[in-house]
């Protein structure tokens, strides 16, 4: 039983992590086709970062956008440059860029789009992504899982994630509370055992019962480590496409 509970309780820590997406794009390999020149490999890692976009923190959103940006540049494709430049500059308006890595150019356009778009926001395209900048969901997430694992991951909107963590956290106190009924039962039945043959098999059954009860312990407190510091660390689902009518636009809001 108490190997059986512990295989239960891998196996939906397992599932759990198969709910993660594979890994995106490293922002170094975006650099890197940039740097070389390899226009056609960096339009192929910047479709698939945006395609998951979630996974990456404002900074690197930003950078992308901009290797993304100065790449169609560098071709004479303006269009898609200034729908680049656009969202990068609503993550940061008043970027700093490196001369050395950007040519005067580059710097200059995206200059004339910001003054553009601090002149009047209806420069920008109707269908013109848009990152809007939301308050970090992962403090409040993190109490709530410390109370009821699997709480702070719907809150951060981990469906999924929260109805295993939540699962997994029944099953643990399910366990311990069955197992600690049946670890005082039978130490109190050993107890009263006065046969010495009776008395070896009562304490061999209260021993595999206190056994089982400190695995579910055990268990418990990984469950609820776990959820918590996932809660804490990990970035939720940060972006979501939304309409913000003020600005006849699209955008996507990230919560950081």
């Amino acid at each position: 039983m108490q190997r059986r509970g512990i295989l239960l309780l891998l196996g939906l820590f397992a599932a759990a992590n198969l709910t993660a997406q594979t890994a995106p794009p490293a922002l170094d390999d975006i650099a890197a086709a940039y740097a070389n020149f390899e226009y056609e490999r960096l339009d192929s890692l910047i479709q698939k970062a945006l395609a998951d976009y979630g996974q990456y923190t404002p900074e690197e959103l930003f950078k992308i956008h901009l290797y993304g940006g100065s790449a169609h540049y560098a071709r004479g494709d303006l269009d898609a440059a200034r729908e680049h430049f656009a969202a990068m500059l609503s993550i940061k308006p008043n970027p700093e860029i490196d001369a050395v890595d950007f040519s005067p150019k580059i710097i200059e356009f995206i200059e004339q789009i910001r003054r553009q778009t601090a002149n009047s926001e209806r420069t920008a395209s109707a269908q013109q992504p848009r990152y809007i900048l939301l308050p970090d969901k992962r403090p409040g997430a993190a109490w709530r899982s410390l109370i009821l694992p699997g709480w702070g991951q719907r809150y951060k909107g981990e469906k999924q994630k929260s109805v295993v963590l939540t699962s997994a956290a029944v099953l643990a106190i399910s366990g311990l509370t069955v197992s600690a009924f049946k670890t005082a039962q039978t130490h109190d039945a050993y107890l009263q055992a006065t046969d010495p043959i009776d008395i070896e098999d009562r304490f061999q059954t209260y021993s595999a019962w206190s056994k089982t009860r400190t695995a579910f312990i055990w268990s418990a407190g990984i469950v609820w480590g776990y959820a918590f510091f996932d809660a804490l660390l990990t970035a939720s689902p940060p972006l979501s496409l939304s309409y913000d009518p003020s600005r006849s636009l699209f955008a996507l809001a990230y919560h950081f």
